[in-house]
């Protein structure tokens, strides 16, 4: 958390005792500095619009910032003001007549102040890298305002839809002002801080969950894959030849290399519907294949297991087989769509989500059907 400290004196002294500078002598000096880069001419400027940067250092009094640091970060606003202030066009302000009649440098330049300050305030409030956003700025410094003032005329309003009403006056969504307040609302805390007063000299970062999977998991996950892709290879090894090429061809071959129902209906000599039914025949039969297996008892380990550690097994189901295989309502249709257009195998796909081939091979069906009939249909 950021540690408050106020300006030093003796730069307080010096800013308010600097003199104001008169629009020919202000003139004079940014065009000395853009032209030759003169840093006697800058550094009085600087001085000059010290009292400008130290109104703006208070205002961030709220802040818990070091007033220091803010005001030098808002010197640097000046000197880049400095840089970019635009001497042609002081006198573009209406009923102006001469470039000193015009805006004053200080006009411009406490845009540029308060700019730097606020990035430097977000940058540094928290330990937390926080987003610079036009969003998030704007909820950054407005947010708490707006909710309090909005508490202050509904006071029976619950917190999440004074939430809700100060993202619709921030022209922002709830969720970005939700956020947002609980990041404001909750100061950083070191997780090297003793937890109590524990004689072992825990700290809280101790405490922390890994929300990683042990190794156990990891290793039983890679087990089950692969008992999976055995269990499929077996399958679809027990299918006739016809309707073993036909799944091998569609399903278990990376995507750039997936043969089409009209690719097979030449190659077999029938038409595109009667692969079709081939297709979906042989993925009925290995759906039921792999659920008897999915059924059937595991080979149990020579320890005793307790009853209830034991997953139980997934029940089996029949499938009329002129009905088309359901999908697994657990396979998300996006997830397998993403991997198929990363070129990976069906079987793949199951391994990586940790779904049943069968399942992600009906999604894949599913999604091929649709396609042939929106195609049909135009």
């Amino acid at each position: 958390m950021p540690v408050f400290e106020p300006i030093d004196q003796f730069v307080l002294a010096q800013v308010m005792s600097a003199p104001y500078l008169g629009p020919e002598e202000e003139r004079e000096l940014v065009q000395a500095f853009q032209e030759t880069g003169c840093t006697r001419a800058r550094d009085r400027i600087v001085l000059s619009h010290g009292r400008l940067v130290l109104k703006a250092v208070k205002k961030m009094a709220g802040y818990g910032m070091s007033e220091t640091d803010l005001f030098q970060e808002g010197q640097i606003g000046l000197i880049e003001a400095l840089k970019r202030f635009d001497l042609g066009k002081r006198g573009e302000v209406e009923g102006a007549s001469g470039p000193a009649a015009g805006y004053r440098f200080a006009t411009y330049a406490s845009y540029w102040v308060k700019a730097m300050l606020n990035d430097f305030i977000m940058r540094n409030q928290s330990l937390v890298k926080m987003g610079t956003t036009a969003v998030q700025k704007r909820l950054f410094f407005k947010l708490k305002a707006t909710v309090r003032a909005i508490e202050a005329e509904f006071p029976h309003l619950p917190r999440k839809a004074v939430i809700e009403r100060a993202a619709l006056q921030l022209n922002c969504l709830p969720a970005e002002a939700a956020a947002m307040f609980d990041r404001l609302s909750n100061a950083d805390t070191s997780l090297n801080l003793r937890v109590g007063e524990s004689e072992d000299g825990a700290e809280r970062g101790d405490y922390l969950v890994d929300p990683s999977d042990t190794p156990d998991v990891v290793v039983g996950r890679k087990i089950d894959n692969e008992r999976r892709g055995a269990g499929l290879m077996s399958a679809v090894a027990e299918l006739d030849a016809r309707s073993r090429r036909v799944v091998e061809a569609r399903y278990l071959v990376d995507s750039d290399d997936v043969a089409t129902l009209e690719t097979l209906s030449f190659e077999f000599g029938v038409s595109r519907e009667r692969i079709r039914q081939i297709e979906q025949k042989a993925l009925q039969k290995l759906k039921r294949a792999l659920s008897r297996a999915a059924a059937e008892p595991e080979p149990q380990p020579d320890v005793e297991v307790p009853a209830e550690n034991i997953a139980p097994a997934r029940k089996s189901f029949q499938i009329a087989e002129h009905e088309v295989v359901p999908a697994n309502e657990e396979v998300d249709p996006a997830r397998v769509k993403y991997f198929l257009g990363l070129g990976m195998s069906a079987s793949s796909i199951a391994a990586e989500i940790g779904a049943e081939a069968a399942d992600v091979m009906a999604v894949i069906a599913q999604q091929n059907m649709r396609r042939s009939r929106m195609a049909h249909a135009a």
